[in-house]
C-alpha cells in the first residue's frame, strides 16, 4: 500500500517521454531488467542511461558495460533488453532503450544511428530505486500527549518528496502539505504529537531527485501515564523504619535517573535505573515527608512522588528477677515488637548450663512456666518467665533466657542473675548488686585474626576497649572504621563484649582492657592477655635452668583453644645441628601427643645441649593439608648453687659458733695469765720467810734495786 501510494505520486509528476514509457521499481541491491522486444529481428541497440550516457550495442553482445548485461544474447531472436546488475540510488532516473532492424539500418546506410530516429522501436524506464536507510532511534518510547521528532540524518541532493505512513494507513506528504499533528521537521523529518493510537510502525520515505526513494522505519510504543496525584497527609503513602537498624528506600519504578530528597530539603541520593537510597541508622531525625523526583522513558518534565517516613522502637527486650515471698525466685524475659509476631521457642539457661525448656502449664517439684501468649499467637508483647519455688544450690548464679520469636533465625535474650538476697560478698555494682567479670586470653599467630572476649553476669548497654600502647576502641554493630571495632559475640543483652581485630600485628600483643557499661549499674572492667606468635606453635618455657637433680623437660604445644589443627608429628632441632626424631637412644626420649611435643634428656651433657633448641611439629589442619610450625626453647648454662639452710639452722650455728668463740677467748685469756705469772717466778725467786707471807719482792733492774 505505502509502495503503491509512493510510486503513484511520483508518476504524477514523472518527466514524459517519446514513446511507450514503462515504471520500474526495484530494491537497492537487486537486479533490474529493462526489456524491449521488437517486431522484426534487431540488429542494432542503443542505451541511454539516466545521466545522458548512450550506449551502442547489438543483439549478441554479451556486457554492455561493467554493471549492465545484455539479456538472451545468445539466442536466435535478437532483442536489446538488457539487466542491471546491484541497482543502487546512482541508477535511479529515466533510462531509454532504442532497437534498430535490418531494413532501417540499410536506410541510414552505414551512417552512425541517431537513436532519437523515428525507425527505431524505442521504450523509456522510469527506474525507481528503494533504499533503507537507519535511523539513531528505530524504537521510540513516549508517553500520550507528548511530540516526537524524527528525521534522515543524511543530506540528501534534492529533495523531492517526504512522505510519512503510520500503522493505521494514514499518510502525509510533509513537503506538500501540513497538518496539526504533523508538521516538517530537517531535510525530511516529522514533529508529530502522538496518542494511544499512534502506537505501531511509521514509514518515512524521502524522495531525491524523484527516483531516489531512502525509507526510513521506526517503531512508536505509545503508553498512558497515570495521573499520579499528590496526596495529603491523611492518604500519604507510609514507610515504617525501626530506630536503629538500617531504613530503605525503593519505588516500584525504572526511571533513567532519580533523586531522593530528605524532609529537609536536601537530595540525599541520585540513582540510575532505580529510585533507591538506604539510610545506615534510622533516627527519629529522619520522620517526616521524603520526595522522590524521577523522568522515564517518553517525558521531559520529572514525575514526583511524595511519602511519609516514620520511626518505631526495634525490638527490646526487658529481664527481671523477683523475689517471692516464700523465699522463691520468678525469672521473666519480656519482647517488645514494634508489629505483632508470635514466639516460637522459649527456654531458661541455669548456672551450671542446664536448658531448660518452657512448656505452658507444664510443672515439677521446684520449677513453673509461664508464657503469654501461647507459642503461635501473634502480639506486640511477648512474655516467658520461670518461677524457681524452692532454691538450691545450682539456682544461684547466672542465668540466661533465649526467646525465638517470628520466622526469623535471631534468638532474643538476656542474662539474669539469682544471688541470696542478703548477701553483699564480691565486687558490687552502683547499685549494690554483686558483679563478676571473667575474660578469656587469647594466644594468635602473626597475621591472623581473633577475638577478644569478655564477661559479666548482667545486661550491658556498651563496651569497649583499650589496647596494650593506650588506643581507645569503640564497640560497634556496623562495619570497622577507624577506632571502631566491629562486635562479635551474642548480644550485649547477654552480659558479653566482644571484639574481633582482622589481623594480629606486634602492638596488639600485652594487656587489653575492656570496659563494660551494665545496665542499672555502673563501669565494669576486665584485662585480656594477648599473646601474638610467630606460628601456631608454643614453648612451654622459653628458657630452662639446668639442675643437677632433675632431668631437663622441653615441651611445646599448640596454641590455647586452636581446635581446627592437631599434632601428626614431632621433631627436634640440637643447637649444634642435630635432629632428634622418636630418639630411644640413653640421652634423650621423645614423645608427643595430638596437641604437644615432648623431649626429656637424661644424660645431660652441656657441649651438646646447652643453648637454643627448636621444636618442629607437623600439624594437620581440618582441610587435611599438613605444615610445619616451630618454636623455640633455650637451655641455660648450668651454674651450681649453694643450699641456702633454713632460717632456725642459722640461728643455731651462729649461737653454737658465738659460745665457742666465747670460750675460745676465755681459754687465751686465763692462758696468757698463767704463763705472765711462771715468767715472773722463775726470774726473781722469792726469799722463803715462813713466818712473813707478805713481804716484798725485790727486782734488780739495771743495777738498780726495785721494790713490788
Amino acid at each position: 500500500m505505502t509502495a503503491f501510494f509512493i510510486i503513484y505520486a511520483l508518476l504524477l509528476t514523472g518527466r514524459l517521454v517519446r514513446g511507450v514509457t514503462e515504471n520500474v521499481v526495484t530494491v537497492s541491491g537487486d537486479s533490474v531488467r529493462l526489456g524491449l522486444e521488437s517486431v522484426r529481428e534487431a540488429t542494432g541497440c542503443v542505451l541511454e542511461s539516466n545521466r545522458g550516457e548512450v550506449l551502442e550495442y547489438t543483439p549478441g553482445d554479451r556486457e554492455i558495460r561493467g554493471d549492465i548485461d545484455r539479456i538472451d544474447y545468445s539466442g536466435s531472436n535478437g532483442t536489446c533488453s538488457v539487466s542491471i546488475r546491484g541497482a543502487n540510488s546512482t541508477h535511479a532516473g529515466v533510462w531509454r532503450v532504442t532497437a534498430y532492424t535490418g531494413a532501417a539500418r540499410e536506410q541510414r546506410g552505414g551512417k552512425k544511428t541517431d537513436s532519437r530516429d523515428d525507425n527505431g522501436a524505442a521504450r523509456a524506464f522510469n527506474l525507481y530505486v528503494q533504499e533503507p536507510v537507519d535511523l539513531p532511534f528505530k524504537h521510540v518510547r513516549v508517553c500520550d500527549g507528548h511530540y516526537v521528532d524524527v528525521k534522515h540524518v543524511n543530506n540528501y541532493e534534492s529533495v523531492t518528496a517526504c512522505n510519512l505512513t503510520g500503522p493505521m494507513g494514514q499518510s502525509v506528504d510533509l513537503l506538500a502539505e501540513t497538518r496539526g499533528d504533523f508538521q516538517l521537521f530537517g531535510q525530511c523529518g516529522v514533529h508529530m504529537k502522538v496518542h494511544v493510537n499512534s502506537s505501531g510502525l511509521w514509514k518515512l520515505v524521502a524522495a531525491d531527485n524523484d527516483f531516489a526513494l531512502y525509507i526510513a522505519n521506526f517503531n512508536v510504543d505509545v503508553y498512558k501515564l497515570e495521573e499520579v496525584e499528590q496526596p495529603g497527609s491523611a492518604n500519604m503513602s507510609v514507610l515504617q523504619w525501626i530506630r536503629g537498624n538500617a531504613g530503605v528506600i525503593r519505588l516500584p519504578v525504572r526511571p533513567k535517573i532519580c533523586q531522593i530528597v530528605d524532609p529537609n530539603g536536601a537530595i540525599v541520593a541520585m540513582t540510575r535505573g532505580v529510585c533507591y537510597h538506604n539510610v545506615k541508622v534510622a533516627s527519629v531525625l529522619h520522620e517526616g515527608v521524603w520526595l522522590a523526583r524521577y523522568n522515564i522513558n517518553g517525558m521531559l518534565e520529572p514525575v514526583e512522588q511524595r511519602f511519609r517516613v516514620v520511626t518505631v522502637d526495634r525490638i527490646t527486650l526487658n529481664a527481671s528477677v523477683d523475689y517471692t515471698e516464700n523465699a522463691g525466685v520468678r525469672l521473666l524475659c519480656r519482647l517488645k515488637s514494634w508489629r505483632a509476631i508470635s514466639l516460637q521457642t522459649c527456654n531458661f539457661v541455669r548456672p551450671d548450663s542446664r536448658t531448660i525448656y518452657i512448656t505452658p502449664v507444664v510443672a515439677n517439684e521446684r520449677y513453673s512456666a509461664y508464657i503469654s501468649p501461647a507459642y503461635g499467637y501473634a502480639s506486640k508483647v511477648l512474655e516467658c518467665g520461670i518461677t524457681i519455688r524452692e532454691l538450691a544450690s545450682v539456682d544461684y548464679g547466672a542465668w540466661r533466657c533465649d526467646l525465638g520469636a517470628g520466622y526469623s533465625p535471631d534468638m532474643y535474650g538476656s542474662v539474669l542473675r539469682v544471688g541470696h538476697p542478703d548477701s553483699h560478698d564480691g565486687h558490687t555494682g552502683a547499685n549494690g548488686r554483686a558483679v563478676e567479670t571473667r575474660a578469656d586470653d587469647v594466644h594468635v599467630k602473626r597475621g591472623d585474626p581473633f577475638t577478644i572476649k569478655c564477661t559479666v553476669d548482667f545486661a550491658l548497654k556498651y563496651c569497649w576497649l583499650r589496647s596494650p600502647n593506650g588506643t581507645a576502641y569503640s564497640v560497634t554493630q556496623g562495619e570497622d572504621v577507624q577506632y571502631a571495632l566491629r562486635y562479635k559475640g551474642d548480644g550485649l543483652s547477654y552480659g558479653e563484649c566482644g571484639a574481633q581485630i582482622s589481623a594480629a600485628v606486634d602492638s596488639d600483643d600485652g594487656q587489653w582492657s575492656c570496659f563494660m557499661g551494665v545496665v542499672d549499674g555502673g563501669e565494669e572492667n576486665a584485662t585480656v592477655s594477648v599473646t601474638v606468635t610467630e606460628s601456631y606453635l608454643a614453648a612451654e618455657q622459653t628458657e630452662i635452668a639446668v639442675s643437677p637433680r632433675n632431668d631437663p623437660v622441653l615441651s611445646c604445644h599448640i596454641l590455647p583453644r586452636m581446635l581446627d589443627r592437631t599434632v601428626h608429628y614431632c621433631r627436634w632441632i640440637r643447637p649444634d645441628g642435630y635432629g632428634i626424631y622418636n630418639d630411644i637412644s640413653h640421652r634423650y626420649t621423645a614423645s608427643s601427643s595430638y596437641s604437644q611435643c615432648r623431649l626429656v634428656i637424661l644424660n645431660y651433657s652441656p657441649k651438646e645441649d646447652e643453648g637454643r633448641w627448636t621444636c618442629v611439629a607437623g600439624l594437620a589442619g581440618s582441610n587435611g593439608q599438613l605444615e610445619e610450625a616451630s618454636a623455640h626453647v633455650r637451655i641455660l648454662p648450668s651454674v651450681i648453687k649453694p643450699k641456702k639452710l633454713p632460717v632456725f639452722m642459722i640461728v643455731i650455728l651462729s649461737a653454737t659458733m658465738l659460745i665457742m668463740a666465747t670460750l675460745i677467748v676465755a681459754f687465751i685469756t686465763i692462758h696468757k695469765i698463767m704463763l705472765r705469772k711462771r715468767s715472773s717466778i722463775s726470774k726473781v725467786p722469792p726469799e722463803y720467810t715462813p713466818s712473813n707471807l707478805f713481804q716484798s719482792d725485790f727486782v734488780i733492774q739495771g743495777g738498780k734495786q726495785c721494790v713490788h
